[in-house]
């Protein structure tokens, strides 16, 4: 018996998937029968601490991306979620380096579409970096590849006479999917939500791998993480200098600060960070995602930044 829609929110590192999250939770639509899969790759939660759940069932997955090392885990989540709270809807959110195809191949080899319909397949970009797309990989073209809505989000960072051009471009990846450019992930739930179901092509002879000679290269970027954990406080000129100078192979940075004068969610993608005054009990707890990053060159400016007790 079908009783569920999966939507799979999926998207390179920063790109938004969390911020759209975020919106969806907030909709004003009755979410007492919506559960939340979030995959972190990392060994802490970040995302978790920043959704507010909003009476949802909010389940995270870390240390590991669903696609491949944590594949039987995300299983036996869904199917225990499926069994013991018979949810009419689940979000799943992906990491940003996960294979959207893998997950459709591991769905597909399962019974979870037994009891679920694959509704929808969200893939979110980064519009001020769809000009560096050749440098991520074949993840990166196969999360829009597979992708039933595409995201092109941060549109506001961009010339905006760019934006026909990035469409098109897209389109010529994918020319099935519908494209909706936002700024902050906003879009009206009905684009995301209803899809007419003879129109599903998540199968997996419809969604075609990329090859060797559309891409270049046939490895995938060998994608590293590490965290910073501290319960004192940050100097908050010291750890702005620090970001400041952070190397481009650092791609991404994600979590909390504590300051002296308060905490704060930083999200740093490719160079630019937001900074989001929030309210929490935990002390900094950030994930660092990048290509052959020096961990130790790192942590030892983390600790330059320290605040004397």
């Amino acid at each position: 018996m079908l009783n569920a829609n999966i939507y799979i929110i999926g998207g390179f590192l920063g790109a938004g998937k969390t911020t759209l999250l975020q919106r969806i939770l907030n909709w004003d639509i009755d979410l007492s029968s919506t559960a939340v899969l979030v995959n972190e790759f990392g060994q802490i939660s970040v995302d978790g601490m920043l959704l507010d759940s909003k009476g949802t069932r909010l389940i995270e997955l870390t240390s590991g991306c669903i696609c491949c090392s944590m594949g039987g885990e995300f299983l036996k989540s869904l199917n225990e979620v499926l069994n013991k709270y018979i949810p009419t809807r689940i979000f799943v959110e992906t990491t940003g380096v996960a294979d959207t195809l893998d997950i459709i191949a591991l769905l597909m080899d399962s019974d979870v579409l037994d009891k679920a319909i694959l509704k929808n397949i969200v893939c979110v970009l980064d519009a001020d970096f769809w000009q560096e797309k050749d440098n991520f990989g074949i993840v990166f073209f196969n999360q829009v590849k597979a992708a039933d809505l595409i995201i092109l989000n941060k549109i506001d960072l961009v010339d905006t006479d760019l934006i026909p051009l990035f469409i098109e471009e897209i389109r010529q990846i994918n020319p099935r999917a519908m494209i909706a450019p936002t700024c902050q992930c906003e879009i009206d739930p009905d684009i995301l939500l209803e899809r007419d179901e003879t129109e599903l092509s998540h199968l997996l002879d419809n969604v075609n791998l990329l090859t060797k000679s559309e891409l270049g290269d046939e490895k995938r970027p060998e994608f590293m993480t590490f965290t910073f954990l501290d319960e004192g406080f940050l100097s908050e000129a010291r750890f702005t200098a620090f970001i400041e100078k952070i190397p481009s192979n650092v791609f991404r940075i994600k979590g909390i600060v504590r300051f002296p004068g308060g905490k704060v969610a930083l999200n740093h993608v490719g160079g630019r960070s937001q900074w989001t005054e929030i309210k929490c009990s935990e002390g900094t707890e950030l994930v660092f995602v990048g290509w052959r990053m020096d961990t130790d060159a790192i942590l030892r400016d983390l600790d330059a930044c320290r605040e004397a007790v």
